[in-house]
């Protein structure tokens, strides 16, 4: 094999392992977006057909696992955020290894409560150690193995003022994202305001 032929092998090689770290990594952030947004399908396409996921509260086939407990757990919250943090990937082949530090931010109302109370926020920090398999091309979760390192739990005020609709999350089709580059017909009026204005004010009310 000459020089050139050696090189361009090599470029072959890095291009692919960054091609692929890279599909992972969008796989990951995909799964985050469906399970916030409580969209099943799109958490199931992160998975092989034959894939399986270890929760601690709840175990197998990924497929069914995604339609359950977007069905039946997660609507429990009053909303949720998945955050993917200091991943690592080891490549061989069409198989992956990686390792992905995810902070989950549940936010729960105290059943029976008045809906003017503070929200109870519970903080999961916890790691997805999953095998991932490049078939036909495409990369996707075959088995994923959920680790807990730390759960905290704290009462959260909720924030005193109305925020208009086009700027709260949504569970469903009706949040912004799934607007795509139709983004801008969501464009409100104009405004200004201090935000941190109904923070003082409340705080200041506390304490006297």
């Amino acid at each position: 094999m000459s020089d050139i032929e050696t090189r361009l092998a090599t470029l072959e090689r890095d291009l692919d392992d960054l091609r692929s770290r890279e599909a992972i990594r969008e796989i990951l952030h995909r799964y985050c977006r469906g399970v916030d947004r409580l969209d099943a399908e799109i958490m199931k396409s992160c998975y092989h057909d034959d894939a399986y996921d270890t929760h601690w509260f709840g175990n197998g086939p990924a497929q069914s696992f995604s339609d359950w407990v977007i069905a039946e757990v997660l609507p429990h919250a009053h909303t949720t955020v998945h955050s993917i943090t200091n991943e690592l990937i080891e490549i061989d082949g069409d198989r992956a290894f990686f390792e992905s530090h995810v902070h989950v931010l549940h936010e729960m109302a105290v059943p029976g409560q008045n809906p003017d109370k503070p929200y109870l926020h519970q903080l999961v920090e916890c790691r997805y150690v999953d095998i991932f398999e490049r078939r036909d091309g495409v990369w996707k979760i075959f088995y994923r193995h959920v680790v807990a390192d730390n759960t905290v739990e704290f009462e959260v005020p909720v924030y005193p003022v109305q925020l208009p609709e086009e700027a709260v999350g949504k569970r469903d089709k009706r949040d912004p994202v799934y607007t795509g580059f139709d983004l801008q017909k969501l464009r409100p009026e104009d405004i200004r305001m201090n935000f941190f204005a109904p923070f003082v004010e409340r705080n200041t009310a506390a304490a006297e």
